[in-house]
């Protein structure tokens, strides 16, 4: 393959103690958690909408925040952009939880749907009141590394290239770009053929005008439509990494003429698809290989390093630590991940990468940063001062803490998987 070399001199536009690749709920949590501690913070997003794969993805649910028995696990930052979420827009909430609870083991879980498009206005509200600086529509070209250790990105914007300076870079891009593009090592993921895009119908509309609900006029309407354990996937379908610009245009173009097929012969004038995902719909691209990887058989284990409890979204009783090296390598000592980054594997994966599970390693990023430069030393180091930090904000770092959230159950009609 022919290969050209692009050398290029580009002007140093700021310096910052946190710069945080991406914008999605990950990203916006550390950003909010460290700004909040004082520091200076450039959050970086190549769309113009914050949110990522939640609000341009679609991927518009914050799974179970509960443990299944009634109680709630997730709060924190986590309840705070939620409540944010909900301020302006639609919700599907259970009275339950509305009420503020206690529930029961059989009420429906700590759960809700929300507007992307309304969460994404909200949390930019929120980001530039807590005084994060954003840049928007920008892409990350690659790590300025001195030995191992990050000095700032390199950055394409619509005026050219240049670079930010940054004591300590999260990686919350969701494919680990910045983390694998500084040598960190990581793995790919594969993944199953699906797309979800939102519709309205004549029908959905009077359902809204009826309950007075607006949320009730947008419904889910997919091309692809396999699973996160692979059902419905097309056998002649290939898994794919999402981490190539062949593949993800490939994947896109064969979700839409799928979703097309489906549409061709309706009453066009019915209904419509009121909103396309702005963004592949991979659920797991690339992830640090940091020195823990999270699994699915640690639920109800203790880890020592513990810097938040998240919960199963799949069954009732089941809560997990996530240990801060799930986040970190130690031969790079100013590199973080968060989000779907973070280290894992298996179905922990897809229990570490959701919506509620990514606030809780962003804002363990963005602590662990904090904690970090107080001290002036490596991110593995700072870990106790972190958690300190964490329990002073009000987040449980060990199932310990919480009540006893029952036996594991998978409830009938309870079915995530979907999401």
């Amino acid at each position: 393959m022919d290969k050209l070399q692009w050398n290029v001199t580009a002007p140093v536009r700021g310096r910052y103690d946190l710069l945080v690749a991406g914008g999605g709920v990950a990203g916006l949590a550390a950003s909010v958690t460290a700004a909040r501690q004082g520091l200076r913070v450039l959050l970086l997003e190549r769309q113009i909408n914050l949110g990522g794969l939640a609000t341009t993805g679609l991927i518009n649910l914050f799974e179970p925040m509960c443990d299944g028995a009634g109680h709630p696990v997730v709060g924190g930052l986590c309840r705070e952009l939620m409540d944010a979420a909900l301020h302006y827009g639609y919700d599907t909430l259970p009275d339950v939880w509305r009420k503020g609870g206690p529930a029961g083991p059989e009420d429906p879980r700590f759960t809700t749907r929300f507007s992307p498009q309304m969460a994404s206005l909200a949390w930019a509200e929120l980001a530039r009141r807590e005084g994060v600086e954003l840049l928007l529509g920008v892409e990350i070209l690659g790590a300025e590394m001195e030995g191992k250790t990050c000095r700032g990105l390199m950055v394409q914007g619509r005026e050219g290239p240049f670079c930010v300076e940054g004591r300590i870079t999260v990686d919350a891009t969701g494919d680990a770009a910045v983390l694998a593009g500084a040598g960190v090592p990581t793995a790919r993921g594969q993944n199953y053929f699906t797309y979800v895009a939102h519709e309205i119908t004549l029908d959905s509309c009077a359902q809204a005008a009826q309950s007075g609900d607006i949320g009730r006029a947008v419904r889910q309407i997919r091309g692809g439509s396999a699973t996160l354990s692979g059902l419905r996937q097309p056998p002649d379908m290939p898994l794919y990494s999402g981490l190539t610009s062949d593949e993800v245009t490939e994947y896109i173009l064969k979700n839409q003429a799928v979703l097309l097929d489906k549409l061709r012969g309706e009453d066009q004038t019915g209904r419509d698809v009121v909103t396309l995902p702005s963004m592949p719909q991979f659920r797991g691209t690339r992830h640090i290989c940091g020195q823990h990887l999270f699994r699915e058989e640690e639920a109800g284990l203790e880890r020592a390093d513990s810097l938040g409890v998240i919960t199963d979204f799949s069954r009732r009783g089941r809560l997990f630590e996530v240990s801060a090296g799930c986040l970190y390598h130690r031969e790079y000592p100013n590199l973080l991940a968060a989000g779907r980054c973070a280290g894992a594997e298996g179905f922990g994966w897809d229990i570490l990468r959701v919506i509620p599970s990514a606030i809780v390693t962003g804002q363990a990023a963005g602590a662990l940063a904090c904690a970090a430069l107080r001290a002036a030393c490596h991110v593995s180091e700072a870990v106790p001062a972190t958690q300190a930090l964490l329990s002073g904000l009000g987040v449980p770092l060990h199932i310990a803490q919480l009540p006893s959230p029952g036996e594991e159950r998978v409830v009938a009609g309870e079915n995530w998987e979907e999401e």
